[in-house]
């Protein structure tokens, strides 16, 4: 794009407001989409850190 047709875009203000958030969530998980909080997401990945920690233990360890 040259620097004219940047100067040349037009934009529009849009408020966001915590139903339209509610209603694009929806709409996401209508679509098959899953959404996750931050710390579910924390969670997962200690979990699964653990879980492979133990098994590496046991792996090391021969699973007497």
């Amino acid at each position: 794009m040259t620097d004219k047709e940047l100067e040349d875009i037009q934009t529009v203000n849009v408020n966001v407001t915590p139903e339209s958030v509610d209603l694009h969530v929806e709409i996401i998980r209508d679509n098959g989409y899953t959404i996750m909080k931050n710390y579910s997401l924390y969670t997962r990945y200690v979990a699964i850190l653990l879980l492979g920690m133990w098994i590496m233990g046991m792996v090391l360890n021969g699973s007497n």
